[in-house]
């Protein structure tokens, strides 16, 4: 065998879902044959990280990304493989590879997966306030949300709605439920 390895695929054993700062996610590169253990490549995602693939099974080489920082960037409806920024990999006839291209549709990460990169802080905009004063013991709140999450409310009030999802949500808001 006189012939370099071929990168075939980029993909992923993460699930399909959303992921936020500190997730880690795993990219796998299939190359056509069986590589030496000390093989390596750089991969630059679409959220501009860079990711380091050193683990070698047989003929694949995976690596963890990290999801950075909230507020970091990072963002993407749909993670993929941008480039190759570097390559040092090897057959098991010592054939070396060192300037691959990402390959083309369908082998690329987005391809076959769905993962949702979002390192944004959620949005809460006020649509319609409670009243002050008011005498209602159980006044409507209305909020717009950038993202689906968790509500917690502080204070002399309670509501038992406890999720919130992307767009306007309205809540009561109750005072026997103060604390929760």
């Amino acid at each position: 065998d006189f012939s370099p390895p071929t990168l075939l695929s980029f993909s992923s054993i993460t699930p399909d879902d959303s992921y936020g700062p500190g997730a880690p996610i795993t990219v796998i590169a299939t190359y056509n044959e069986s590589l030496q253990a000390a093989s390596s490549l750089t991969v630059v995602l679409d959220t501009g990280a860079a990711v380091l693939l050193d683990t070698v099974s047989t003929s694949t080489i995976s690596g963890v990304y990290t999801v950075g920082a909230l507020g970091s960037g990072e963002n993407t409806s749909d993670l993929t493989v941008s480039s190759v920024s570097s390559e040092n990999v090897t057959d098991l006839y010592s054939n070396s590879t060192t300037n691959s291209s990402v390959p083309a549709a369908p082998n690329n990460l987005r391809d076959s997966s769905n993962i949702v990169v979002d390192t944004s802080a959620p949005t809460l905009v006020e649509v319609t306030p409670v009243s002050d004063p008011t005498s209602d013991n159980t006044p409507q709140y209305t909020f717009s949300s950038g993202e689906v999450g968790t509500i917690s409310i502080s204070g002399g009030c309670g509501s038992v709605t406890t999720a919130a999802g992307s767009g306007n949500n309205e809540i009561t808001l109750d005072s026997d439920n103060a604390g929760t």
